[in-house]
This record gives structure tokens, C-alpha cells and sequence, in this order.
């Protein structure tokens, strides 16, 4: 079986729609950095059944890792999360948890009481703190986060039973403060820094162009941007540039705050972005499988990862010779190994410090 994942190792989970951060490099973030775009509703959020039912599932019996990954959301908003976290503690305490947050919420008491039960899960099951910068320049990226709320936070969770990482996002505006910020890990005692380059396309500004146009306060257009597709049209073929799917080799899919499975979190987030693309996948994903043929509201989890494009008709397409192919347009505009960066999920794509407390 040509299975998009097979055996499942993880799942990436995306609670709500809500964020107290604008990042610079978010798909939420729209083209002025003062607001989140229009179309991305608010005040959504998964219903706990929706991932407690699928962590119950044949499918998920190999399940390795629950990767809360903060997507378009900061896990820590949602309304229930540690009460979602001891439900999934009851049905699997044997899985390592990943809780990716930007450490601007909740009280250092909350933090410490999420840390502690996150220890009793799996070894390695960890808070991975997204601090990109010491001080206020942590805030040029992480726009709209308190460095000393996220200071009193990391500390906490230091506190606490979890193992902590701290990860640091490089850029033009922080690089010189690479070793001040292992040196305060290591003083606050995390358990690791993690200094990786930047994935998005932040440090194409510059901090003078982001403050202009946050000073401006004038948020981008309500209208969805038309979009253009073209550029796929130029593609190399893919005996020269094959597709390397990184949630596919590692085991992985994605569970968005709709209660739908996706591929990966780069195919569900198409629908944040240009008319064109939204368009796109309407026609030839939906259209063609149907609204609802990766919805948890309508279907058990075990049945979506039966459906026949997860089973092999996503992978088959990979060796399509048509860029614009009804499945693998994204594939082949992300991940393709001519376009592939070396950051992009890979585990050489940081510099790791261990720290021995």
C-alpha cells in the first residue's frame, strides 16, 4: 500500500483560531503586519471529542507524538487546554507531547501546571518556548508578545516538571544576541536552545519598513487577494526536481481547528491565502472527493485515512508531469527539491545546545 503515512507516527494539532501574537511570518498576518487577515474567522476551536475520538482509533495505535504546533493559533488560548491535555493523558500517557507556544500567556501559575502534567507523559514530551530575541527585540517578529510576561513564563516552566526548549528564530535584527540568549537558558535552566534561520520571508524586511507600516495602523484590504498560479507552469519536471515530503516521511498529518485532516499544515492553510489558490483547491480537491471527505464532523478517523487520497492517489500524483495537477500543485510548489530550503523541518536545519543541569 502506497499509503501517504504508514504507520502514523504523529499528528500536528491546530485548537482554534485565536493568537495574542501577530508574526511576522504567520499566514495569519496580513500583507501590513497590524492585523490578522479578514477572512480567518474568530473565536473558533476544536471540540475536544474531535481529537480525543481520533487518539481512540485503529489507526492511531502507533501514534508516537501529539505535536501542538501552533499553526494560525497559540495552543495556550484555547479556552480548555488543560483540561484537553488530561483528557489525552487518560487515553494516551504514552505518547511524547509537544506544546510549541509563544510564552506571552497565561500566568506563570498556569504554565507550571501545564509543565507539570506535561512530565508525566512520554520522555522528551516537551514546551518549546518561541522566543526570537532577548528583550524587545523578541517583539519585532513575535509582534504584540510582553518580553516580561515571557520571561516570568519560561521561567515557570523551568520550574516545572516539563523539559523545556527554547527556540530561537535568527534574523538580522537578533543574530548578535545568539550567545546572550544560550547564556540566559542556561541561567534560567532550560533544558536546550535551539538556533534555527528563519523559514519565512521576515527577514526580507527590514525593523524600519515593519515599523512604518505597524505605525501607519492601516490594516490590508478586506478582500482576499486575486492570486496567480502561473509560476507552476514553469516548474521543472519531476525527474529533475521530485517532490520530498517531510509529513510523509516523518509519519505525520495535520488536524486543523475544523476538525479536518489535511496532508500537512502547508495544504490546509491554502485556504487563508489568494483567491486563486482557494479556488484551486475548491475545484480539484473538493469538488472531486467532496466537501466533507476529511472531516472528523462527518466521518471516524480510521475512515478518512481509508479515503483513497491518503491511501495512494496524493503520493501516485507526485510523479505527475503536470504542475498543476489536481493533487500535487502544492506539493510541487513547496516541497520540490529544487525549491526545498535546507531549514524546512529537517533535523540538521538547527544548531542544538544540550544542556547538562
Amino acid at each position: 500500500m502506497n499509503h501517504f503515512v504508514s504507520p502514523l507516527k504523529e499528528i500536528q494539532v491546530e485548537l482554534s483560531t485565536n493568537c495574542n501574537a501577530l508574526c511576522v511570518g504567520c499566514v495569519r498576518t496580513d500583507r501590513n503586519y497590524v492585523d490578522t487577515k479578514p477572512w480567518i474567522p474568530k473565536n473558533q476551536q476544536l471540540e475536544p471529542e474531535i481529537l480525543l475520538n481520533a487518539l481512540k482509533s485503529d489507526f492511531a495505535k502507533p501514534l508516537k507524538k501529539l505535536e501542538f504546533c501552533g499553526n494560525i493559533d497559540e495552543p495556550l488560548a484555547y479556552s480548555k487546554f488543560y483540561e484537553l491535555l488530561c483528557q489525552v493523558y487518560e487515553i494516551r500517557p504514552d505518547i511524547k507531547v509537544s506544546i510549541h507556544t509563544n510564552g506571552s500567556i497565561r500566568s506563570p501559575e498556569y504554565i507550571r501546571k501545564v509543565g507539570d502534567l506535561l512530565g508525566k507523559f512520554s520522555a522528551e514530551s516537551n514546551f518549546r518556548f518561541s522566543l526570537d530575541g532577548v528583550g524587545d527585540t523578541n517583539a519585532i517578529y513575535r509582534y504584540r508578545t510582553n518580553w516580561n510576561k515571557v520571561f516570568e513564563n519560561l521561567k515557570a516552566a523551568c520550574e516545572s516538571d516539563a523539559k523545556v526548549i527554547w527556540q530561537f528564530l535568527t534574523f538580522p535584527w537578533n543574530s548578535h544576541q545568539v550567545e546572550e540568549a544560550r547564556k540566559m537558558a542556561t541561567e534560567v535552566g532550560c533544558d536546550e536552545i535551539w538556533i534555527r534561520p528563519d523559514r519565512s520571508t521576515a527577514s526580507l524586511k527590514s525593523v524600519d519598513e515593519l515599523s512604518e507600516l505597524r505605525s501607519n495602523k492601516s490594516p490590508a484590504s478586506a478582500c482576499r487577494p486575486e492570486g496567480d498560479l502561473s509560476v507552476l507552469e514553469n516548474m521543472p519536471p519531476v525527474q529533475e526536481s521530485p517532490i520530498h515530503c517531510t509529513f510523509s516521511e516523518h509519519g505525520r498529518i495535520f488536524l486543523s481547528w475544523e476538525a479536518k485532516i489535511w496532508p500537512c499544515c502547508f495544504i490546509s492553510n491554502i485556504k487563508y491565502e489568494s483567491k486563486a489558490k482557494v479556488d484551486h483547491l475548491q475545484k480539484t480537491v473538493l469538488d472531486k472527493y467532496g466537501e466533507h471527505f476529511n472531516d472528523l464532523n462527518h466521518h471516524s478517523f480510521d475512515e478518512i485515512m481509508a479515503h483513497p487520497y491518503f491511501v495512494n492517489e496524493l503520493v501516485d500524483s507526485w510523479q505527475s508531469e503536470n504542475n498543476l495537477d489536481s493533487l500535487n500543485w502544492r506539493c510541487r510548489n513547496r516541497c520540490r527539491s529544487s525549491r526545498r530550503r535546507v531549514s524546512d523541518n529537517k533535523i540538521d536545519d538547527k544548531k542544538i545546545d544540550k544542556f547538562d543541569l
